[in-house]
């Protein structure tokens, strides 16, 4: 592969990430950037990350965490993304491994009230995501349960590379794979 067809490859994964996360932060379905009037912006983000030796993914995902809602295109191509990148990622990592924390520790303090594991996850005055009831459901045998919250859990699990190591390893091998194929492929 030769440099150009690399910093294409970059650019385009970018490109998706910020599609991804776009549509997430606006509750749309549809959000199509033109590339005539943006490729430009996602070759710059690109060289951003090819010079710092970014993850692509992560670099977009810390750009939505620090500019919430959302980024603009531009934003994420501007030099202070790289400052924005460098300063926010550990705090974004944190962030998301602090979210999955506190879901197990409420998830603990209510199976030592008694209540069954069943009528947690199935409680919807709880604050537990997608990506956390199906995990939970799968490791332990409630089947209907993680079939029901499948896809929401897939999508959820690709807005943040940061997940499986929340996670530590429990998350389904199936999810890491197709999101480095979905990732590597752009």
């Amino acid at each position: 592969m030769n440099d150009e067809d690399a910093l294409w490859r970059i650019a385009n994964a970018i490109k998706q990430s910020y599609v991804r996360l776009r549509k997430r932060a606006q509750w749309i379905q549809s959000f199509t950037p033109s590339d005539e009037n943006y490729w430009k912006y996602w070759e710059k983000a690109a060289q951003i990350c090819i010079r710092g030796g970014y993850d692509p993914a992560e670099f977009v995902e810390v750009q939505f965490h620090a500019l919430r809602p959302y980024p603009s295109i531009q934003n994420i191509a501007a030099l202070a993304a790289e400052n924005r990148y460098r300063e926010k990622r550990k705090d974004y990592a944190a962030d998301v491994q602090s979210k999955v924390m506190l879901q197990l520790a409420t998830i603990e303090k209510l199976r030592k009230m008694g209540r069954p594991l069943r009528y947690i996850l199935e409680d919807e005055t709880q604050p537990y995501d997608s990506l956390f009831k199906f995990t939970v459901a799968a490791i332990n045998g409630l089947d209907d349960i993680a079939e029901a919250n499948r896809d929401k859990a897939y999508a959820r699990y690709l807005m943040s590379v940061h997940y499986e190591q929340a996670y530590q390893g429990a998350i389904p091998k199936e999810f890491a794979e197709a999101a480095a194929r979905l990732r590597s492929n752009g």
